[in-house]
């Protein structure tokens, strides 16, 4: 598969919300990017350049790694677990 540029970023991306890096995870969204949210929470849906990122800081989670970045062309999926604590009771 090599190294192609997305694989980078998505790479980076990774990186820097694991080290919770959040000016550098909003410097890799241009305005033109999507972030498509699966799911029925407040933070599903698309959304629109860095006004996307939030989940983790709004949070105050932890991700989990649980493969390589997929790119498909321009479209890039990051598989990830994230967790969460509130009041002393996790979710996944």
């Amino acid at each position: 598969m090599g190294s192609t540029p997305m694989r980078r970023i998505a790479r980076q991306y990774v990186g820097a919300v694991f080290a919770k890096g959040f000016a550098m995870v909003a410097s890799l969204f241009a305005d033109g990017n999507v972030w498509h949210q699966p799911g029925a929470s407040r933070f599903s849906g698309a959304h629109p350049g860095a006004a996307a990122i939030g989940m983790v800081a709004a949070t105050g989670g932890e991700l989990e790694s649980t493969g390589e970045p997929l790119v498909n062309g321009l479209l890039v999926s990051v598989p990830v677990r994230f967790s969460v604590a509130r009041d002393g009771v996790g979710c996944r």
